[in-house]
Formats: C-alpha cells, sequence, structure tokens
C-alpha cells in the first residue's frame, strides 16, 4: 500500500479533513529524499475530500525538490466530474474537526 492509506485511514477515524499530501521516499539510508506525486488510486482517495486538496508533485529538473498543487490541477479530467449534478464526489467535510 501506498504510504497516504495510513495517514488517509487515521484522519477518516478522527474525523479530520485531508487538506494536502506530500509523499517523500528514498532509495537507501544514506541517499537524498525524493518527492512522489500520488499514484492514481491515492488521487481516488484524496479526491474524497474534494478537488482542492493539495498534493505535492516533484520539480522536473530536482525530484528533491517540490512544488504544491490542487488535484484538480494534477487530474483535470477526473472521471466523476461528468456527473455535475452531484456533490464533488461526496458532500464537504470542511469544519469536521474532531
Amino acid at each position: 500500500m501506498c504510504h497516504e492509506v495510513g495517514a488517509l485511514c487515521e484522519a477518516y477515524k478522527r474525523g479530520r479533513t485531508v487538506v494536502a499530501s506530500v509523499c517523500v521516499v528514498r532509495s537507501e539510508p544514506d541517499a537524498a529524499f525524493w518527492i512522489l506525486s500520488p499514484c492514481g488510486l491515492c488521487q481516488e482517495r484524496l479526491f474524497a475530500y474534494g478537488p482542492d486538496v493539495e498534493v505535492a508533485v516533484p520539480e522536473p529538473d530536482d525530484v528533491t525538490r517540490y512544488r504544491m498543487m490542487p488535484l484538480r490541477a494534477l487530474q483535470p479530467h477526473w472521471w466523476a466530474r461528468v456527473f455535475a449534478d452531484e456533490p464533488w464526489p461526496y458532500p464537504s467535510q470542511a469544519g469536521q474537526e474532531g
């Protein structure tokens, strides 16, 4: 499983809103840290919190640096946008701080 799953489960359990996600990895103990954008499955999981969740994406020339962007920019053609009459994709969880 991806690194986001544990944090997302904990946020759900505590009734918290997810506002951002950053995946930091390294290949060897003394290697530099790399930034990975969320995989497709994790994007789906993060979309439960809305299209404005900020995710880290690596800089093209240096994967040890990153910038933040909303999910809607990372995946502008997300399938649930077809259902315009439905909430995105679930009712807002804003303000559900626990």
